[in-house]
């Protein structure tokens, strides 16, 4: 969007050789954009961080419990067999 109005603002002077580069207004909007690009990089690298942890805590909480029910069968089994053998 402030790059838009960069390139307005240029058309507006009638081409880059019009423009006024120590112009505030445009250096402002400028580096605006620039910081707020930096932290919607920043914001997306985090958020990509955070969806791996997710991703392989699930992983692990998913392999826990196939264990765990793998454990209970196995249990089951062992504790059925010893009842019938007596």
């Amino acid at each position: 969007m402030v790059k838009r109005t960069i390139c307005d603002y240029v058309s507006y002077a009638g081409g880059i050789q019009n423009v006024d580069v120590t112009n505030k207004k445009l250096i402002l909007a400028a580096t605006t954009a620039r910081q707020k690009y930096s932290g919607y990089l920043s914001e997306l690298h985090t958020k990509e961080a955070n969806d791996a942890r997710s991703k392989k805590r699930k992983a692990l909480q998913e392999e826990l419990e196939q264990l765990k029910t793998k454990k209970t069968k196995t249990t089951e089994r062992c504790s059925g067999s010893g009842e019938r053998s007596r």
